[in-house]
């Protein structure tokens, strides 16, 4: 499945941005869906949950994400560090348990990334909603 999404990623992105998506806020209990971007991370979000891009790494939220009734969320994914270079086809990566969390007004989402396994937090992040975002990959 993480595959699969991963290939659609840039697809998505560049579907996302030239059809001009809605410009809909978002608002507590509605599903967040469709392109959210921010300097180093962008999201792709769907019914199912959503892939997410940013410096040196990937991840996936694994549930579908809606807010509470004040806007808040707290969702579980994965995390996977990424390396420099080329990529090998069978390369394997260190993908671990991601804890997804922040809120949601309006078109902005602030989103940080707990890592568990590594006591750290990424983040936070200020995604603003149909921005492709920008993102700086290990070299």
């Amino acid at each position: 499945m993480f595959g699969k999404r991963m290939i659609l990623l840039p697809i998505l992105v560049t579907l996302l941005s030239l059809t001009g998506c809605k410009e809909d806020s978002v608002q507590p209990g509605t599903q967040i869906e469709g392109l959210w971007g921010a300097r180093h991370i962008i999201l792709v979000a769907d019914k199912a949950g959503a892939v997410l891009e940013y410096d040196c790494a990937h991840g996936t939220i694994d549930q579908p994400m809606i807010p509470d009734a004040d806007g808040h969320i707290d969702l579980v994914g994965t995390h996977t560090w990424e390396s420099g270079g080329p990529i090998q086809i069978d390369q394997q990566f260190d993908t671990q348990p991601a804890r997804y969390y922040g809120s949601v007004s309006g078109n902005r989402l602030n989103l940080s990334i707990f890592l568990p396994d590594e006591g750290q937090v990424l983040g936070p992040y200020v995604l603003v909603q149909d921005d492709p975002g920008r993102v700086f990959k290990c070299l």
